[in-house]
């Protein structure tokens, strides 16, 4: 929920878990135009990402046409898709009660669907964009904990 990000303080607790347990720690790109979190991150090897998330004011019509759109619009580098999963069901909207119309239980059924249709798959096969996971990433940066697998 970007409370990472949120202080000065939780980010440097971020990076000093990250450093600590050798795990991939993602720097949203715009994070970093603020100099007391660029010098915060100094040079710890956190990757900076374009942070992509569809914002407020999309309306629901429009939803699978705002992400189609982010990601063909991407640029070549590590991108971070963030989205926000789960079924609009009984449930889900008891604990979003009180959220505004953009973060309640249907907003997250809208991205559960995008995610997982053949739609998003076509996007990503037809612009040549490569998913990765956080393994992946983790080997890239400390190879010495994956020499013995």
């Amino acid at each position: 929920m970007n409370a990472l990000f949120g202080s000065l303080d939780f980010f440097k607790t971020y990076l000093k878990v990250g450093k600590e347990y050798k795990v991939p720690v993602l720097v949203p790109m715009k994070l970093l135009q603020d100099s007391s979190f660029r010098k915060a991150a100094g040079d710890y090897p956190a990757l900076i990402v374009e942070h992509i998330q569809l914002h407020p004011g999309i309306v629901p019509d429009y939803w699978q046409e705002a992400y189609d759109s982010a990601l063909v619009n991407m640029k070549p580098r590590l991108n971070e898709l963030v989205l926000h999963l789960a079924y609009n069901d009984e449930e889900m909207k008891a604990v979003t009660i009180g959220k505004a119309r953009w973060w309640d239980a249907a907003w997250r059924q809208r991205d559960y669907d995008y995610i997982t249709s053949e739609r998003f798959k076509d996007v990503l096969r037809k612009n040549n964009i490569q998913s990765v996971t956080c393994n992946q990433i983790q080997k890239l940066l400390y190879p010495e904990l994956w020499h013995l697998c």
